[in-house]
């Protein structure tokens, strides 16, 4: 039984049908982080941190979770993750409504 969306390695279907290697929209931020190297980092952004990373909107097919809606073995159109090569590599975060099972503490 398969519970939550498919996660696949950084190949999947284009919106013609061939298959193709995904990004993530997510590239290094130009500049220097605005802390004080006291109370929060200082220096170049080098991607030593997560903060160092934002999502550039129209470079990816894939959105801010590092997902997209298209064609799987599975299915013709379901939304589905995909690990890629570059930052942040896996999903950062769910979309959508895990199941109960999920839940701590049981149902």
């Amino acid at each position: 039984m398969v519970i939550g969306p498919p996660i696949d390695y950084k190949y999947g279907y284009d919106t013609n049908g061939v298959l193709v290697e995904f990004e993530s929209g997510y590239r290094l931020k130009e500049g220097s982080r605005p802390g004080d190297g006291v109370s929060a980092p200082e220096g170049c952004y080098d991607g030593l941190y997560f903060q160092d990373y934002e999502d550039v909107a129209g470079i990816s097919a894939l959105d801010q979770a590092n997902g997209r809606m298209g064609k799987t073995p599975e299915s013709e159109r379901e939304y589905y993750y995909v690990v890629t090569d570059n930052f942040p590599s896996s999903p950062l975060y769910f979309r959508g409504t895990p199941d109960p099972s999920f839940r701590h503490g049981g149902p």
